[in-house]
Order: C-alpha cells, then sequence, then structure tokens
C-alpha cells in the first residue's frame, strides 16, 4: 500500500511537469523577418471546446500591413532560414479549412467569398529578405531562385518560441481570463495580466513543492521501515 501511494505521488508529479510545459505562464507572441511579422494565435473550435488539435494553434504573417488589418489572415504552414533569408509556406483557403477544426469551425469576419480569395492570394511559398518580400510563389520558384535542393520547414511554433519577441501571458490563459488574444496594448490589460501571471506561479510553486516534500517523506518514511525490517530480521 505505501508502495502504492508514492506511485501515485510520482504519476501525479510527473502530470503537473507535463502541464507546465503543456501550458506554459508565457509565451513569445510574435517573431520579426526583418520588416514583417509572424504574429501566434490559439483558435479554439466553436463546436466543442474540449477538443483541442495541435492545429488550433496558428501563426498569422501579416503581408498586408499592421497585425489587425488582414481580412483572412495568412497563415504560415512551414518556415526555415537560409542563411539571412526567411523562407516559409502559407496555408492556401482549403488546406486550412481541411488542417485546422478551429478555423473551419470559426472562420474570419466578413463575406466568405472575400475571405477566401484573401487567403489564397496570399497563399504557397514566400521569402523575406532585408529589403525584399515575395509571396504566393511556387516551390520551384523558390528553389530557383536561392539554388535550393529541398526545402526542411520546420513549425513556426519552433521560430517563435526560440527566436521571438513580445513575451507575454500565454494566449491560452489569455483565453482562460477573457483577455484580448492578440497583442495586449490597453494598460488595465497588461496590469490584469502581471498580475494573473503572479498568482498562477505561487500556485504552481506551491503545488509542485507540495508534491516534492510528500515524495521525499514518502521515501524517507519506506527507507526508514525497510532498515527497520531489516533489523527486526
Amino acid at each position: 500500500m505505501k508502495k502504492l501511494f508514492l506511485g501515485i505521488n510520482i504519476i501525479l508529479l510527473w502530470i503537473t511537469l507535463w502541464h507546465f510545459y503543456r501550458f506554459p505562464i508565457t509565451e513569445n507572441m510574435s517573431l520579426s523577418l526583418y520588416n514583417k511579422k509572424v504574429y501566434r494565435r490559439l483558435l479554439f473550435s466553436t463546436i466543442d471546446s474540449f477538443v483541442k488539435d495541435k492545429n488550433d494553434l496558428l501563426f498569422n504573417i501579416n503581408f498586408g500591413g499592421e497585425e489587425q488589418d488582414d481580412v483572412g489572415r495568412a497563415y504560415v504552414k512551414g518556415l526555415m532560414k537560409n542563411g539571412d533569408i526567411w523562407i516559409g509556406y502559407v496555408y492556401s483557403f482549403d488546406e486550412i479549412m481541411e488542417e485546422s477544426p478551429a478555423y473551419a469551425s470559426n472562420p474570419p469576419n466578413g463575406n466568405e467569398l472575400v475571405v477566401e480569395e484573401y487567403v489564397n492570394r496570399h497563399s504557397g511559398y514566400f521569402y523575406v529578405t532585408s529589403n525584399e518580400t515575395k509571396y504566393h510563389l511556387t516551390k520551384e520558384e523558390i528553389m530557383k531562385k536561392f539554388d535550393l535542393k529541398e526545402l526542411k520547414f520546420k513549425s513556426p511554433k519552433f521560430f517563435v518560441d526560440k527566436f521571438g519577441t513580445d513575451r507575454e501571458l500565454s494566449n491560452w490563459y489569455k483565453y482562460t481570463y477573457e483577455l484580448p488574444q492578440s497583442k495586449l496594448k490597453d494598460e488595465k490589460d497588461v496590469k490584469a495580466a502581471k498580475k494573473i501571471e503572479e498568482t498562477i506561479k505561487k500556485r504552481r510553486i506551491f503545488w509542485l513543492l507540495s508534491l516534492v516534500l510528500c515524495l521525499i517523506l514518502q521515501i524517507l518514511f519506506l527507507v526508514k521501515n525497510k532498515k527497520e525490517m531489516v533489523h527486526n530480521d
């Protein structure tokens, strides 16, 4: 029975660490590609908010200008860096409707044909350099332009997490506490996010320390009990 409780404690500790990793308190919200930016967005299904798909985490690029001024948003599927050149691939409308259940259940507001036309006009391969941006290209055009033999894309999440900026309360907790999903600009929202961040940190530290303390006490108890059994023998 004592070993059972020890096993349960270890499982709870593992689940806790996994939860901390899966739902970070803060995240990088954007990645600068010279004069363009890639923004992290977490979309939730309006069909079933309890069912989350990995493709619900999307990354849009601001080909049109500012973060909020595009009609349907151009979402990046893959990204790579070739020297000082950023190369990526943007979903077509049909691709993102198929691969992201949340997007399909909650597409951008406005005329569907206008949204579809916007997304498709910005889809395909693109590149960004310090002085030039080109999009809606074919794979052959990209490979010929930069004399590449293959394209090795990674998830945009990899680059945003590793090289991104604008770190603030994660989109998951923004959604949970009903804060805007975009970059927080209102002073009231910024203060609320800071307060939420501190509260979550304190709760996590308390829970983690409690589990670790219980684990240590259980191990010490088992060691002591084993020594007593050996001594009695």
